[in-house]
């Protein structure tokens, strides 16, 4: 265990409260305090220095303040330390907010490492070129990041803390639904900022790469470097069946309300929408939509139809498709939190879920199910290091694809045994330009 004073001095962040010099603690579940007590995890523990004046003296005094990861702390703010000197300062007036503004910062600082190692990596090539050339030239000035190296020490803990107060908020009884909506809301972001460690540059590498051995699996799906999914070809089958069924199904306006505050509509995350049905159905959600096959219902109207469709409940569906749904938004929060079923009515699948605010009924025909999928290669988020190809893989990859564009095999051009057939027979083809 370790004395608050010594947690200051290994475990804090620079900031700044009320314009006044500072340190602050982020407590987490696993911070190890001597006489915890009432500190609980999710607390910000800010040291600061004030000016005080003693009996005509002014003097340097250090106060402490005390804020949760789920409320408000006016006047504090973290400060980054700037290779050129200074500080960037981000906000923490609002925790969620800072706590969303920190990995973004992670993000954008990871990405200018990798900028500034191939910047100097560069100047330093032409330097030595330069001088083998037997020139004289200037040694190069090295390139520096906007952030100093330890800028965001200890900012991972802040990050921490702020989602632990949140996620217990979340789970207790005395908050009310618009809260645990706005909680979801910032859980679910933070989920997807802090998702890769991979620098943005290697992300699109990857999904180049990725959408490359796709394309290669439609041509050939036996390749080894293909990649092969139900989710790949948009199913096109009859739809007039599913907007039958779909009519039957019942519409709450009334719910409208309850759906918009829901976090899969509040975060407008337009990929996760489409990767959660990606592998349920290989009909697009935007196809399931048009057709009809989108309903919002009430609390009410979601039991109801539950139990109306109960004798058509697809248990080896439900239990193969819905964690498997599961997975796509867990990818993006572990903490959102929905439940459903799936029935099978006339050739109709029926997905009827809800989450804390609001439900939904989702059809699409039988045929166009997703029956086996792997979930990683469909969520861009589950990317990983080891998904990164080298400029050789990818170059591999492209050849490949082009090969397989240009390939169309051995083709019997039937006419031209015609065409042989009217030459021999002395036809007068005319100049042919």
């Amino acid at each position: 265990m370790a004395s608050i004073r010594e947690l200051f001095a290994t475990q804090s962040v620079r900031a700044d409260y009320k314009g006044q010099p500072a340190r602050l603690l982020p407590v987490t579940a696993d911070t190890d305090i001597e006489k915890r007590g009432a500190i609980a995890a999710g607390k910000l523990l800010c040291g600061y220095k004030t000016e005080v004046e003693r009996d005509g003296v002014k003097a340097s005094e250090t106060k402490d303040a005390v804020f949760s990861g789920n409320g408000k702390a006016e006047g504090l703010a973290i400060k980054l330390p700037r290779s050129e000197g200074g500080f960037q300062h981000i906000s923490m007036t609002n925790p969620r907010e800072g706590a969303l503004e920190l990995p973004r910062t992670v993000n954008r600082h990871r990405d200018d490492i990798a900028a500034v190692e191939k910047a100097n990596a560069e100047q330093r090539e032409a330097y030595d070129a330069a001088v083998d050339r037997g020139e004289t030239v200037e040694e190069p000035e090295e390139v520096k990041t906007y952030l100093t190296e330890d800028a965001l020490e200890n900012t991972d803990r802040v990050i921490q803390a702020v989602r632990e107060a949140n996620v217990a908020e979340l789970d207790s009884r005395l908050t009310n639904q618009n809260t645990k909506a706005d909680i979801e809301v910032f859980l679910m972001t933070l989920g997807k900022l802090t998702a890769s460690e991979l620098t943005s540059a290697e992300v699109e590498k990857a999904k180049e790469y990725r959408k490359l051995r796709t394309e290669i699996g439609v041509f050939d799906q036996d390749h080894e470097l293909a990649i092969t999914s139900a989710a790949n070809t948009p199913f096109e089958g009859e739809t007039e069946q599913l907007r039958e069924v779909a009519a039957t199904l019942p519409n709450d306006s009334s719910a409208q309300m309850a759906a918009a505050s829901s976090p899969m509509s509040r975060i407008g995350d337009q990929a996760l929408i489409e990767n959660l049905f990606k592998v349920a159905t290989t009909m697009p959600i935007w196809d399931i939509v048009r057709n009809g096959g989108q309903k919002t219902l009430s609390q009410e109207s979601f039991v109801a139809l539950n139990d109306e469709l109960m004798r058509h409940h697809d248990k080896e569906a439900t239990d193969k498709i819905v964690p498997r749904m599961q997975a796509v938004t867990e990818k993006a929060s572990a903490d959102y939190t929905w439940e459903g079923r799936i029935f099978t009515k006339d050739d109709v699948d029926i997905l009827v879920m809800r989450d804390r605010q609001a439900a939904w009924a989702y059809a699409w025909p039988t045929e166009a199910r997703v029956e086996d999928i792997d979930v990683a290669m469909v969520v861009d988020d589950a990317l990983t290091r080891e998904d990164v190809p080298t400029d050789a893989q990818l170059e591999t990859a492209k050849e490949v694809l082009d090969t397989l564009r240009n390939d169309v095999g051995d083709v019997d051009f039937g006419w031209m045994d015609d065409f042989d057939n009217e030459a021999d027979a002395g036809v007068d083809f005319g100049d042919i330009d």
